[in-house]
């Protein structure tokens, strides 16, 4: 195992800064990429040689960060915005201090106007005799945005526990992990932490709050934790970090499960929360600049000859789904070439697999727009058009309440599938491969469309008839439920599974879509349960899906 280090640089470097290959160890392997680790191990079972891993990768960081400059600048036309955010990244030290502490009093001059005017501290909700039995719950440790969708503002979380003689009046220990991204935290009406922005950012501290020796009592004891989120997702970070209520004698109690919560104070409602100062002016960020981890992270290992890649990103870039589908396979292009150009690598165009966006927060009950959904159509896409590619469809493998669904095993595994199938059909000429079915050609007949995929034998997960998650639009563009039923007989040689779909609301589908949305509820897979890609198609004529 090779971990290349964070770093980031303007100018393409030779040398990459590693801690060294390891074998591969408990403890080595716990620091390790999960998705990269499983799938290394099941590619060795496989291959029964040797495997070396290198994990060069940065949480947060968008596509063009990884991105050669010249990828970027040599087409103006199509990363305008990339282009003109070079001159923000680059300005002078001086004025990039001054915009940063601009933006930054900005943002917490209102995050201390959100705690006055939230009204959960004046109705008592620190207090234990308040109730909150009527409170929708959440499982703890866990992001409020599951519940809330993409909510910015306070939320109060509470929780009442048991507890016998033994904790009387002892003194303990309230470790709550890591908070996303501030607190205020009581136990029993009684104040014990608080956790601001004067502090630093509040999602890397780690919470272990005192609590006296006169607060905690026998029987029931009420916790009670204001969340103040204030951007992305809010709430206690399921990292697998101590969150439990600890004193020496009587030993330790878990605090996992179920918690009550209400919010009282949303952003939206005040013109939404402001970005801290380094989200606020690039510069702030600097290594998500165009390039900079591509020149420090990736150029120096091209002279490395590689027998492949797997890319697991996109969610910095949700908001941005055409820019994505331009960039990415040009970006895939670019590392091909540089490989080429520096190892002499003979095989120029290496596999190169990604991980599709999973489905993350709220469920919603409507059709709509969606920036992940728009952003696992640009992944898709670039299936379609880049050669030697494989995608791992992920689609039921995240987590509602966590951007980091934390069961890789999975993901790996589908990614080794998709290895295996690429390696297999190479022969046939079969050059792209998914590790879900995705439609291979659509038409419209009459009031519906019909949808072919080349997967024999497809089937719904919960042995419906009726396949959920498609939506239709008519030529006003607004998209309703549709139903979707399998064609029986369509094609007796089993080679191809067919669908029609049609909606009473829409006599005329101009568009259709599946599993549009950031969570969606689908059962559409093949024979063996992996399910089938989200997609969106607009009718422009006949159109052949991958030609």
């Amino acid at each position: 195992l090779l971990q290349v280090k964070k770093v980031f640089d303007r100018n393409p470097l030779d040398e990459a800064d590693t801690i060294g290959w390891r074998a591969d160890r408990p403890d080595t392997a716990a620091r390790f990429s999960a998705v990269g680790y499983h799938f290394g191990r099941l590619l060795q079972e496989r291959e029964r040689v040797p495997v070396g891993l290198i994990q060069s990768a940065w949480g947060g960081t968008p596509l063009e960060a990884w991105t050669p400059i010249e990828v970027i600048t040599g087409r103006p036309d199509l990363f305008a915005d990339r282009v003109a955010s070079l001159a923000v990244y680059d300005l002078p030290e001086e004025e990039s201090r001054s915009r940063i502490a601009a933006a930054q009093k900005i943002h917490t001059d209102f995050a201390a106007m959100a705690l006055r005017e939230e009204t959960g501290r004046g109705d008592g909700y620190q207090a234990p005799s308040t109730p909150h039995d009527e409170w929708p719950t959440l499982n703890v440790p866990g992001y409020v945005e599951g519940k809330l969708g993409a909510f910015n503002g306070v939320v109060w979380l509470r929780r009442t526990i048991t507890l016998d003689q033994r904790w009387a009046d002892a003194a303990a220990t309230l470790h709550l992990g890591r908070i996303d991204d501030y607190d205020t935290t009581f136990v029993n009406g009684v104040q014990v932490g608080e956790t601001l922005w004067d502090q630093g950012d509040g999602r890397r501290i780690e919470r272990a709050y005192e609590v006296p020796a006169n607060v905690l009592r026998a029987g029931e004891n009420t916790i009670a934790i204001r969340v103040l989120d204030v951007r992305s997702s809010g709430g206690i970070t399921p990292d697998g970090r101590r969150f439990e209520l600890a004193a020496e004698a009587p030993g330790t109690r878990s605090l996992e499960g179920e918690w009550h919560y209400r919010a009282t104070f949303d952003a939206s409602d005040h013109g939404g929360f402001p970005l801290p100062g380094d989200y606020a002016v690039p510069a702030g960020r600097a290594f998500r600049r165009p390039a900079v981890l591509y020149n420090a992270m990736i150029h120096p290992l091209t002279d490395f000859p590689i027998a492949g890649v797997i890319w697991y990103q996109g969610e910095s870039n949700s908001g941005r789904g055409q820019e994505y589908a331009d960039m990415f396979p040009r970006m895939i292009d670019s590392w091909r070439d540089a490989w080429a150009d520096r190892s002499r690598l003979a095989n120029r165009d290496f596999p190169f697999l990604f991980v599709q966006l999973p489905n993350y927060r709220q469920r919603r009950d409507e059709p709509g727009s969606s920036s992940w959904a728009d952003l696992r159509e640009a992944q898709r896409r670039t299936l379609l058009i880049t050669p030697n590619t494989g995608m791992a469809v992920t689609i039921d493998l995240g987590d509602a309440s966590d951007i980091h669904p934390r069961n890789k095993l999975p993901v790996a595994q589908r990614l080794h599938r998709v290895a295996s199938r690429l390696a297999a059909s190479s022969s046939s000429g079969v050059d792209r491969v998914s590790s879900g079915p995705i439609p291979h050609s659509l038409e419209r007949d009459a009031s519906a469309v019909i949808v072919r995929f080349e997967t024999p034998s497809m089937q719904t997960s919960d042995g419906s008839p009726l396949v959920q998650g498609f939506a239709l639009a008519g030529a006003d563009m607004r998209f309703h439920w549709a139903q979707a039923e399998f064609v029986p007989g369509a094609h007796h040689d089993g080679s191809a599974t067919v669908l029609r779909v049609s909606a009473s609301r829409v006599a005329e589908p101009v568009a259709v879509r599946y599993a549009w949305a950031d969570n969606p509820r689908v059962n559409l897979t093949d024979a063996s349960g992996n399910p089938a890609s989200p997609f969106q198609h607009h009718f422009e004529g006949e159109q052949r899906l991958g030609e």
